[in-house]
């Protein structure tokens, strides 16, 4: 659902009349990470999203959802989200914080993350450059797996319509009725002059 929201961001923002260098698309680094290979997938996915979107901005969110009070696991999850951050490219990357599964992080917190990030991105910094996709290999399946299911989620959302696809919870199981959700209050016609 993440790349099938990307596509429709971009199609909006396009009608929108904005270019490619200033229609800026997110994703994060959310695989359960005690899955095998699960580097491997994410690395696949942004890799993935680079390469879609070669000239975007990309806003690379890291992983908080399998996140536990076990600092130490977070900050090497944190390193590894680093990793994939500057082997493929990501444009703008925010930061994990190793406590942010215990406590609003302190400045300490946020200084330790800003020393790895600098570290992993100064010794890695053309390291995607020199390694190549194994077109038979985990990552390019897992690719192409992605692009498969978001084209046959796009089909189907294109079939039923866009509105009907949102209030059946078509992305990421997060439903808004047609007429219910939120962000109403406030919203007023346009003037005709406007």
């Amino acid at each position: 659902t993440v790349v099938a929201s990307q596509f429709i961001n971009e199609a909006f923002a396009k009608r929108a009349g904005l270019a490619d260098e200033q229609i800026g698309l997110g994703h994060a680094f959310e695989i359960d990470k005690s899955l095998e290979d699960s580097f491997l997938l994410e690395l696949a996915q942004a890799q993935l999203v680079r390469q879609l979107f070669p000239r975007n901005p990309i806003k690379w969110m890291p992983a908080t959802k399998h996140k536990s009070g076990d600092i130490f696991w977070s900050h090497r999850v944190d390193g590894l989200f680093d990793l994939v951050g500057v082997m493929t490219g990501q444009s703008i990357e925010l930061l994990g914080m190793m406590t942010e599964a215990v406590h609003n992080p302190f400045l300490m917190d946020r200084f330790i993350a800003l020393k790895g990030a600098d570290y992993v991105f100064n010794a890695c910094r053309h390291l995607g450059d020199e390694l190549r996709w194994n077109p038979a290999g985990k990552m390019v399946a897992r690719a192409r797996e992605v692009l498969g299911d978001t084209l046959v989620l796009l089909t189907r959302v294109r079939g039923e319509g866009f509105f009907s696809a949102i209030a059946r919870g078509a992305f990421a199981d997060v439903k808004r009725p047609v007429d219910g959700g939120r962000g109403l209050v406030g919203v007023v016609e346009r003037l005709p002059g406007y």
